[in-house]
């Protein structure tokens, strides 16, 4: 099932909603009744507006139908990745991660999934420091998302359209952003105890280490393709003789692929 518009209550999201959010990371899926009892909400009317508004923005969705212990049949509603990310900026999330983890293992990047591997290696706080930053770095991201589909197309409806279509891709897209900045944060400027703890880590598990083996070939790909290019538009403008421009208009140049929202 597609995560439904995702992005579009970012900016405006409620005590409420945040209240759903958080204590379904920490519970596990549960139904409206159940949210509405656990949060003591004054009417199951406003706990099921409260669950339609963030499955509406792509932070929950149905997993199914369950029995309930009174025999009446429910929908239960578990956050998707997006929901997740913003449990992810909760202090209380961040010390229970363990929890919430095996909770949330099917909506989680590998990275996060892995959290419990990270303790055992002796990096419990800097994992959860590096999750932070991959988290904010994320959001960022779709807020900067949604103002430029906004600029775009110039239409609240039409900027909704477009993310509907392509929710799956976005959600994706959101995973190996936050994923690919938890590696830099591992790889970035630290000390050197620090860094090879790191580096045994990553390369002690199997899973791990083929994930971070194909992030660092990618980046290398990139930053030598965008060395390239630079070094030609070098040429160009320090030229002391006027270029031939006829001749560079015929060469083709190859723009490296980067971490982007892609539409198409």
């Amino acid at each position: 099932m597609l995560e439904k518009q995702p992005l579009l209550g970012i900016n405006s999201l409620s005590k409420r909603r945040f209240q759903v959010i958080m204590l379904l990371a920490m519970t596990g899926p549960l139904n409206i009744y159940q949210i509405k009892q656990k949060l003591s909400l004054p009417s199951y009317s406003t706990a099921h507006k409260t669950v339609k508004d963030l499955e509406k923005e792509g932070l929950l969705r149905m997993q199914g139908v369950k029995k309930t212990a009174k025999g009446v049949y429910a929908k239960i509603y578990e956050l998707t990745f997006l929901g997740l990310m913003f449990a992810l900026t909760n202090e209380k999330i961040l010390n229970n991660l363990d929890k919430v983890v095996e909770a949330w293992e099917n909506a989680a990047p590998l990275p996060l999934r892995e959290y419990p591997y990270f303790v055992k290696c002796g990096l419990k706080e800097e994992a959860v420091k590096f999750y932070q930053q991959a988290t904010r770095h994320s959001i960022k991201e779709l807020v900067e998302l949604n103002q430029m589909l906004a600029n775009l197309v110039g239409d609240e409806e039409s900027v909704e359209e477009t993310l509907t279509k392509k929710a799956e891709n976005i959600v994706e897209k959101l995973k190996e952003i936050w994923s690919n900045k938890f590696l830099e944060e591992i790889i970035g400027p630290k000390t050197l105890e620090s860094l090879i703890k790191w580096y045994r880590a990553l390369r002690n598990d199997p899973e791990i280490r083929s994930w971070t083996i194909q992030t660092l070939r990618r980046k290398a790909i990139q930053y030598r393709t965008w060395a390239n290019v630079t070094e030609k538009i070098l040429k160009i403008i320090e030229s002391k003789e006027e270029p031939e421009w006829i001749k560079i208009q015929k060469q083709e140049v190859s723009w490296p692929i980067e971490t982007s929202w892609k539409f198409h």
